[in-house]
């Protein structure tokens, strides 16, 4: 799945998870998924269980959902 995509979807499912008007909803829905992806990346680093492509491609995420 590519970043922009994996983006979306993830802001998407956190965005049932915040009761707002839609605008506040979507900058929630969009924090919430920015932790989420962080948390990975410090979890990968911590643990490296993961290489530096697979962070180099959370950090794509994390690019990606502010340009939704």
């Amino acid at each position: 799945m590519e970043a922009k995509e994996k983006a979306k979807e993830l802001v998407y499912k956190f965005m049932q998870y915040t009761p707002a008007d839609e605008e506040l909803e979507l900058h929630y829905a969009k924090e919430c998924a920015k932790i989420h992806i962080n948390g990975l990346i410090e979890y990968a680093k911590t643990f490296g269980d993961v290489t530096d492509l697979d962070i180099k491609e959370f950090k794509e995420v994390l690019k990606e959902i502010d340009n939704i």
